[in-house]
């Protein structure tokens, strides 16, 4: 289920990455919440409400606002930046959350801190190297990386909290809260636009179409990671879950016709490793 995740994941990114780069991010990211809560919540009535609680309910919410959060800065991140490169630094931030989370009860291990470093360096390489700016799909990325990597790091933080927020043993339970997650970031994404910046959701059905198989791709990729965490730990779903950007490398190349040199290749390869290493 976690490597099922990481595909839809990976490639609802790269749908995202095409549909930003020709609408606006507000639109995107709601109409994809918006359509996979849609899409979701038939699965309410397979489990019932028997596993409701507060808590689940709760759990659920600020998972719901920690990836409304993210969703948005990781699609701004990819007006600025190749598909790939944004996910893999948004990767390697998010699965420093869990860490975090399990050093709690446990002491952090030498691989772990060893693992920091290679994310690093990883982080360091993507963001000095030499960067193509042309996008054979029509449109040109920004020239502005600096706010991409930004962007990309701070979607990296709401991710960790969704992943610790989504985690629980009862699959039920988990079902409810991935359901509930989208549902509150519907709510927190139309708010946001209607406060922070206006008319920019648009209505018209190419801007629906563009971001529907984002809504059911992230969607099926939410659910897969919830059910997944119930029989595993977060060392074990987080690291395969984050390596979703490899998927984005690949299908970036193929439907958006990235250019991405060797040495950011090797970067992102050098990134997945760091997030096994922080996550042993």
């Amino acid at each position: 289920m976690a490597i099922f995740a990481a595909g839809t994941w990976g490639a609802s990114t790269v749908y995202a990455g095409r549909a930003v780069r020709r609408g606006t991010v507000a639109s995107v990211t709601f109409w994809s919440q918006l359509i996979g809560l849609v899409l979701g919540a038939p699965a309410l009535l397979v489990v019932g409400p028997s596993a409701v609680t507060s808590h689940v309910l709760l759990s659920g919410a600020v998972a719901g606002v920690a990836v409304a959060f993210s969703l948005t800065f990781l699609y701004l991140s990819i007006r600025f930046l190749f598909v790939g490169i944004a996910s893999a630094l948004s990767a390697v931030v998010s699965c420093l959350g869990p860490v975090a989370y399990s050093s709690l009860s446990h002491s952090i291990s030498p691989l772990c801190l060893v693992g920091v470093g290679v994310c690093i360096v990883a982080i360091v390489v993507v963001v000095g190297s030499k960067r193509t700016d042309s996008w054979q799909g029509g449109h040109s990325l920004r020239p502005r990386p600096a706010i991409g990597v930004l962007a990309a790091l701070l979607s990296g933080v709401g991710m960790s909290v969704y992943y610790v927020a989504l985690a629980g043993n009862s699959v039920d339970a988990q079902v409810w809260r991935a359901v509930d997650c989208r549902f509150v970031s519907a709510i927190v994404l139309l708010a946001a636009s209607v406060v922070f910046a206006r008319s920019v959701i648009g209505v018209s059905s190419a801007e629906i179409k563009a971001a529907f198989p984002v809504g059911l791709l992230s969607t099926a990729g939410s659910l897969a990671y919830a059910l997944a965490i119930t029989s595993s730990s977060f060392a074990t779903v987080v690291p395969i879950a984050s390596l979703s950007p490899v998927g984005s490398v690949a299908l970036g190349w193929l439907m958006l016709h990235e250019q991405v040199s060797k040495l950011q290749v090797a970067a992102l390869f050098l990134a997945m490793a760091g997030i096994v290493l922080v996550t042993s």
